[in-house]
């Protein structure tokens, strides 16, 4: 998996995105989204051939790292 190293650093070049919206919006990115590359593989099975499994097990993966945060 392409990984960020983001997270929830304030730093991170996503954070000025929502900034706008409300400045208390943090931003968590755990991973790249790249054409062609594995997330969307993931997100495309979970969107458009109905695999709740990944669903499942990327919100577990993204809650286990906003609790090392």
């Amino acid at each position: 998996m392409p990984l960020t190293e983001w997270s929830m650093n304030k730093g991170g070049p996503i954070s000025g995105l929502f900034s706008e919206y409300s400045p208390e919006i943090q931003v968590f990115a755990l991973c790249y989204f790249e054409p062609e590359g594995i997330m969307q593989k993931l997100i495309h099975q979970l969107k458009y051939q109905g695999k709740q499994s990944i669903g499942a097990w990327l919100g577990t993966w993204c809650g286990h790292e906003l609790q090392q945060q």
